[in-house]
């Protein structure tokens, strides 16, 4: 299936903390007090060319700045969610239109709570080998405690909010996502198959991993605990849904959080 397709700061993939973001925080979507922690991290964060620099040295090709959405929430079931909007087939330079308080009031009226658009985020998208592709992001992300007794939502159940929601063409997402730090500070990246298309899978390999912390992606590793779903919002749109535990994760000293596996 070929449809349209969400900080890497876990997680995103969940994620990233900021200053900012606590200020924004508080009184969204008019939900009941959230089980949100906000902590200050280094404004410093990567660039769009330090971000194309990186990637590049782990031979990542076809970089460009990438010009989707990333949407933060805590889900109906208390688990951390984040969405990856994007033009159809997550393509890389094309600008995308989203109505927030649409969007917003739809998620708001299927239970999800402090739900917030991660405005400052860095994207940048690319080729990895002849059959992987790379959203890589970086952004003023909050910590979004899990309230979940289960560390993964029910995949039917995550689908079946998202289909409330107004996606459609839902299928699960059998990409990576993973975490890492660059000069301190944390990125995500999103690796799927090569139009990020639904259950299409693809592997990241233990040498893939050490490449990567070889060439700077500090602590790289691999985000557990989550599921993904990848659908269709208003016909020219692709998202990537992803929720669970993992994206809560542990704090760690620059700010970073994630779930080794």
């Amino acid at each position: 299936m070929r449809t349209s397709l969400v900080s890497v700061s876990a997680l995103a993939l969940g994620l990233m903390l900021g200053a900012p973001a606590m200020a924004q925080q508080a009184g969204q979507a008019g939900s009941p007090a959230p089980a949100v922690q906000a902590q200050a991290i280094p404004t410093d964060r990567p660039d769009l060319d330090k971000i194309k620099d990186k990637l590049g040295s782990i031979d990542v090709e076809d970089r460009e700045e990438f010009k989707g959405k990333i949407v933060q929430a805590l889900s109906p079931e208390g688990h951390p969610t984040l969405m990856v909007i994007g033009p159809e087939d997550m393509e890389g330079d094309e600008s995308i239109d989203v109505s927030r308080d649409e969007l917003r009031g739809k998620l708001a009226e299927q239970g999800f709570r402090d739900v917030r658009f991660v405005d400052d985020a860095k994207m940048v998208r690319g080729k990895l080998a002849d059959d992987k592709r790379v959203i890589a992001f970086t952004g003023d992300f909050v910590t979004l405690s899990s309230a979940a007794d289960a560390d993964r939502p029910d995949l039917d159940r995550f689908k079946e909010r998202l289909g409330d929601v107004g996606l459609e063409d839902r299928d699960e997402f059998k990409g990576k996502l993973v975490l890492a730090r660059v000069d301190g500070q944390p990125l995500f990246m999103l690796v799927g198959p090569e139009d990020f298309s639904g259950d299409e899978s693809i592997e990241l390999t233990a040498e893939d991993l050490g490449k990567f912390q070889r060439e700077g992606f500090e602590d790289a590793r691999i985000v557990g605990n989550l599921k993904m779903v990848r659908g269709k919002l208003d016909d020219d749109k692709a998202v990537v849904s992803l929720a669970g535990s993992g994206l809560a994760g542990e704090p760690v000293a620059t700010g970073a959080i994630g779930t080794r596996q």
